[in-house]
């Protein structure tokens, strides 16, 4: 079981095209949705739509044993978005919260890269 994911601009790659493909099409796309499996517990997500690729719509392959926050866009290329202050704050918090059953922090809806 995974407590926590925390997605970083995730971009949809399609199980029916080859690997070998150095371009994925569908990642050009605004429609694809990435599943989240059972498995994973909570999601938080962050997204740009600065440049393409843009990260997809997350969902939970079940609602009721997978909870999605909602995506915080921020202001920043896909270059860039591994490095945004906002993103590794989350996984930091995270990442720290030590006790078992504390409740998920809130991360505030940054205007920008912060």
């Amino acid at each position: 079981m995974v407590r926590h994911a925390v997605l970083s601009d995730a971009v949809y790659r399609s199980r029916v095209l080859p690997t070998w493909l150095p371009a994925n099409p569908l990642s050009l796309k605004h429609w694809p949705a990435i599943e989240v499996p059972d498995n994973v517990r909570e999601v938080h997500w962050f997204h740009q739509a600065v440049d393409r690729p843009a990260g997809h719509r997350i969902v939970a392959a079940d609602p009721k044993q997978t909870r999605v926050h909602p995506g915080t866009k921020l202001s920043v290329p896909h270059a860039r978005m591994d490095d945004a202050a906002a993103y590794h704050g989350m996984a930091w918090r995270l990442a720290t919260c030590r006790r078992r059953g504390a409740p998920t922090p809130t991360i505030p809806r940054p205007g920008g890269d912060t």
